[in-house]
C-alpha cells in the first residue's frame, strides 16, 4: 500500500467520521421537536403562554451584598479614630 492510498483512505475515514457525527446530531435534536416543526410549517400557530405576573428579577431575595449605597454605608460603620 503507497502512502497517497494510505492518506487517501485515512480522509475518507475521518470524512465518514464527520458525516456520522453531523446525522446523529440532526437525529438527536431535530426528532423530537419533528411533531412542533411540522405543525409550525403547515401554518398552525403555537397559542402564546400567559403572560408571567411578575418577573423573577422584581421578588425580593436576600444578598450578601447591599443591594443599595445606603445599605453599605449603614452596614459598614465608619472608621473611628481614638484620640
Amino acid at each position: 500500500m503507497t502512502r497517497d492510498t494510505f492518506l487517501h483512505i485515512v480522509g475518507w475515514l475521518c470524512l465518514i467520521a464527520i458525516a456520522e457525527v453531523a446525522i446523529f446530531t440532526m437525529i438527536e435534536t431535530v426528532a423530537p421537536q419533528w411533531r412542533r416543526i411540522w405543525r409550525l410549517a403547515t401554518g398552525h400557530i403555537d397559542p402564546v403562554p400567559d403572560p408571567v405576573t411578575s418577573a423573577a428579577s422584581d421578588a425580593p431575595h436576600a444578598s450578601a451584598f447591599p443591594q443599595h449605597r445606603v445599605d453599605e454605608a449603614v452596614a459598614v460603620p465608619a472608621l473611628q479614630v481614638r484620640a
